[in-house]
């Protein structure tokens, strides 16, 4: 790769990394294409010639997060018998862990974006269907305080980042999670 190329790829990675933490700190919808480019230290003419809108710079900010979630979500419901609220909640905190300045993951995508609704709307259902398929199984183990295993994962996929937030740093931040969850959503002590 030439230092041309390198540049390049080092330029987009900046704005990439810049949008992360502007989605992190402002939300989906709260992302301005001129702060993600001052952030980055690039103007605002090579920010659009890396992406062309906000939607494609969204898109290549938060795919390889949905691809990298969706994986090891794929890799755990290959294996039901392995599902358990442990198991849940350590998915939980490894995607938090590793995609904290990226979690836009689970707001749907920005409804005054037309482009967005497209690819960001289909990754954001794709996670979200696949993640709810975890809670038939785990229904099978833990009597949830919510009749509907499906109700029970949307409840979990809206609480678990801001009690992550909540805890950061505390000792023993996976145990501690693991306890809220299964306070927040059993009847009574996990059976699996």
């Amino acid at each position: 790769m030439d230092r041309f190329q390198r540049k390049k790829r080092r330029t987009r990675e900046a704005i990439l990394r810049a949008a992360a933490e502007l989605i992190r700190e402002k939300g989906l919808e709260g992302l301005s294409l001129e702060e993600v480019a001052a952030k980055a230290a690039v103007s605002r003419a090579t920010l659009y010639n890396h992406f062309s809108d906000k939607p494609r710079l969204l898109a290549a900010a938060l795919t390889p997060v949905f691809r990298g979630a969706l994986e090891r979500l794929e890799e755990l419901l290959a294996r039901p018998q392995d599902i358990c609220l442990d198991s849940v909640a350590a998915l939980c905190l490894e995607l938090w862990e590793g995609h904290q300045e990226r979690f836009g993951l689970l707001e749907p995508a920005p409804t005054g974006a037309p482009g967005a609704r497209g690819a960001m709307k289909r990754l954001h259902e794709r996670f979200t269907a696949r993640f709810l398929c975890l809670f038939p199984p785990l229904a099978a183990r833990v009597r949830f305080r919510l009749a509907d295993p499906e109700a029970t994962g949307r409840l979990v996929l809206r609480a678990f980042v801001p009690l992550l937030e909540g805890i950061a740093g505390q000792p023993d931040t996976g145990r501690l999670f693991r306890d809220l969850l299964e306070g927040l959503i059993t009847r009574g002590p996990d059976r699996g």
